[in-house]
């Protein structure tokens, strides 16, 4: 939100705020444009709902004549103003006109398309447009997850013997945000403790990779005593493979 400046006047401010708001689209023009006939149309019900709600905001967190002098008296509000366009009923306001206005046709007909012209106008005055979604793509890593985990789980991936690999992993949460980050990853419970005490391997269970953490000295003595030998690393994990059969 931008800043105020005590020289521009509150009409300045308010229609840049309403523009910033909309960011372009036109819900919240058309919210106000579908005011009219809902007022007109719906009757005192719905001028309850909506008009007068409204003016009263107008006269009053709106008014370009109150709002500049609370800024000057309360800075902080200037952060949170447009919070207030979060009060006006967008698409209620949007969707009570347009049933107030199709309903005043008595052809099914010509209900349909005026639905449908509505329709049409929010999805074509939509921010981002409608035709963005052809190429549109989901970032790489949308579920954030720790960076170290992504650089073994592409590691494993790109290594994997199978499409489905067989990974233990010593750190619970690795387990199961790998599991959610690629589901071809299936995940073993070797490294996962009991409720009480450590987990003890006695032998493996087929795994592809064990990702221990490097502290853990022990558990890489005694992977290697069952035939895994480490072949990466990342600065706070070692993955461990079998060794190749002779």
């Amino acid at each position: 939100m931008t800043g105020y400046e005590t020289t521009e006047s509150g009409l300045s401010f308010l229609l840049k705020t309403i523009a910033a708001y909309g960011g372009g689209g036109v819900f919240l023009y058309a919210a106000f444009v579908m005011l009219i006939p809902a007022s007109v149309f719906g009757g005192r019900r719905v001028r309850a709902v909506f008009l007068w709600p409204l003016l009263i905001l107008a006269v009053t967190a709106f008014n370009p004549y109150v709002f500049p002098w609370l800024f000057i008296h309360y800075q902080q509000l200037i952060e949170e103003y447009y919070k207030f366009l979060w009060v006006v009923p967008v698409l209620l306001m949007i969707a009570c006109g347009a049933v107030l206005i199709a309903f005043r046709f008595k052809s099914k007909l010509v209900k349909f398309l005026v639905f449908l012209a509505f329709c049409a106008l929010l999805a074509l005055g939509a921010v981002p447009g409608i035709t963005e979604y052809v190429n549109y793509s989901l970032p790489g890593n949308a579920m954030k997850a720790d960076a170290e985990l992504l650089t073994l789980c592409d590691y494993i991936l790109e290594n994997a013997p199978t499409d489905t690999p067989l990974v233990a992993f010593e750190r619970l949460d690795f387990a199961q945000e790998a599991a959610a980050y690629n589901a071809s990853i299936r995940i073993s419970d070797l490294l996962i403790p009991p409720e009480s005490g450590e987990a003890e391997i006695t032998r493996s269970n087929g795994e592809d990779f064990i990702v221990i953490g490097k502290d853990s000295a022990a558990l890489s003595a005694r992977l290697k005593e069952l035939g895994y030998r480490a072949c990466a690393e990342t600065p706070e994990s070692l993955v461990f493979v079998p060794r190749p059969k002779q």
